[in-house]
């Protein structure tokens, strides 16, 4: 099986970056939805929301890793490892929503991940940490937080991130070299795999929650199940 370098991958990333910022919504027509209940608008209103922010770190990670920057190009794929685990964590709520007694615990769920805030002032919901949704993630691919761990080793000013990205010692002649080519490529091929995998891993998660909304849009509409 042939290794792919850097630059292949990163040729990958910048087709699948590409495809997602061309798919964007730019609307949701709300007209189409159930009166019943405003639960399929928040689930889908943070499925539209998770697909911009995913394409805005994913062309930006691909752009970063096609140029042969590591620090960014490992600090945008470890956002898009947090958007795809958030929006695993939606598609995981939603398998509950014929579940009559599931449905209040959806609406909190939904209202934290909408608008959900760190800062204390005002009303607004606490945001919860993403180490949740990473971790759930890694109940379904056992790798994922090792992943995610490794990759906050570069967006954070420890070894990764700096002397191992940038700096080669040459004990012989007693010189320091920055910035070659070959210092990079390890970190890069390894950034180009994990941003890869999380591109398939959201477009399969994103199309999967068309379906489950429009479930929970249907039993909503029709009675099947009821939401005060």
């Amino acid at each position: 099986m042939r290794t792919r370098d850097s630059q292949d991958l990163a040729s990958e990333a910048l087709k699948r970056a590409k495809n997602f910022n061309d798919n964007l919504s730019e609307k949701i027509e709300v007209a189409g939805l159930t009166l019943n209940s405003k639960l399929p608008f928040k689930a889908l209103s943070l499925r539209e929301v998770l697909l911009h922010r995913f394409a805005d770190q994913s062309f930006f990670g691909a752009h970063a890793l096609a140029e042969k920057y590591p620090v960014t190009a490992a600090t945008m794929t470890r956002a898009c490892m947090e958007t795809l685990a958030r929006s695993y964590e939606l598609a995981k709520c939603l398998e509950k929503i014929l579940d009559q007694t599931g449905l209040n615990s959806l609406d909190t769920f939904l209202m934290n991940r909408l608008f959900g805030t760190r800062n204390s002032e005002g009303d607004w919901p606490e945001a919860p940490n993403i180490l949740g949704a990473i971790d759930k993630m890694n109940k379904l691919d056992v790798n994922y937080r090792e992943g995610y761990n490794r990759l906050s080793e570069f967006a954070h000013p420890n070894y990764s991130g700096g002397l191992g990205s940038f700096q080669r010692i040459d004990r012989e002649s007693h010189t320091v070299f920055f910035g070659e080519p070959e210092i990079k490529e390890t970190s890069l091929r390894m950034i180009g795999h994990y941003l890869v995998g999380a591109q398939c891993g959201f477009e399969l998660v994103y199309n999967g929650l068309e379906k489950s909304i429009g479930r929970l849009n249907d039993a909503l509409d029709d009675g099947t199940i009821q939401h005060e």
